[in-house]
């Protein structure tokens, strides 16, 4: 445990600001994060963000920076991997699984399962808690992800994805009959603050972030596409789908017809770097049957 006296310059300050300045960070979202979950406390006590501190309080901070940038290792997680080497895996994610952790100490994520067999891709970060993922699927997204094994790897294949040369396919069922294949480049509108949902321009396109879709097969009620994405902007398939007026079955943010109670039914089916790798799946079952 790490304590700091306040001195008469942080007299009056809130303690969620005081700690942020105290965070490497410098996160207030964190901040307030490690103060609500008893992390950080005054003089032994727990109290409020906005807690106005005073000269002589004593802050605690019951955590080392260590551990609260650490992702943990959690073996209870269970995942597939499809191709494995010194630099990278490419694992299968099943539905319903969070890829990374987005607080300190989270675990039951794909990365926590992912560091408990593969330590050193805990250590390779872009961002916090993504570790060596080179990309990440949505909770009730299943499919393929690429985790790169050290730091060499993660750079080289970071700027690969920046420059889209990774080709990422997908299997959906949609709700409706597509008789034809096609592309969506309407342009997407980053979530207002507070929403999770993101939104599209219809009087615009945007060339970056395109969604090809070719119908697989079809009943009366709806079609499997295959798919393939260029970007990889967040709910890009999920929003393009939507507003063209054939949203993904099951999905509870773009969807108004609530009638379906099964899964997403979304599939990152293939992963492929030319001249590296193709690694695939086959079609979900589920997928088969909803469209015989």
């Amino acid at each position: 445990m790490k304590k700091i006296k306040v001195d008469s310059r942080f007299s009056g300050s809130r303690l969620d600001v005081f700690v942020a300045e105290h965070l490497s960070e410098r996160s207030r979202s964190l901040s307030e994060y490690l103060i609500e979950n008893g992390l950080v406390k005054i003089n032994g006590f727990m109290v409020k963000k906005g807690y106005p501190l005073k000269s002589d309080d004593i802050v605690e901070f019951y955590f080392s920076e260590d551990e609260l940038l650490s992702v943990l290792p959690d073996n209870s997680v269970s995942f597939e991997i499809l191709l494995q080497n010194n630099d990278y895996i490419v694992v299968l994610k099943p539905e319903g699984l969070k890829t990374h952790p987005l607080v300190p100490f989270e675990k039951g994520t794909l990365l926590n399962g992912i560091v408990s067999r593969f330590p050193s891709a805990g250590e390779l970060y872009a961002k916090r808690y993504e570790g060596g993922l080179l990309h990440r699927l949505d909770n009730d997204t299943s499919g393929l992800l690429l985790c790169a094994l050290n730091q060499k790897s993660f750079k080289r294949l970071k700027n690969i994805f920046k420059a889209g040369k990774v080709k990422k396919h997908y299997y959906a069922v949609v709700s409706g009959v597509v008789k034809k294949g096609g592309a969506i480049s309407a342009k997407i509108i980053s979530p207002f603050k507070g929403s999770y949902k993101v939104f599209i321009d219809s009087t615009s396109e945007d060339p970056e972030y395109v969604t090809f879709f070719e119908p697989v097969r079809a009943n009366k009620k709806y079609t499997l596409l295959d798919i393939e994405l260029l970007g990889g902007k967040m709910h890009q398939i999920r929003s393009h789908l939507s507003w063209f007026g054939f949203p993904i079955l099951g999905d509870k943010l773009y969807n108004r017809d609530k009638s379906f109670k099964g899964r997403m039914m979304l599939h990152a089916y293939r992963l492929v770097l030319p001249g590296e790798f193709d690694v695939r799946t086959e079609v979900p079952e589920e997928f088969l049957k909803l469209t015989e």
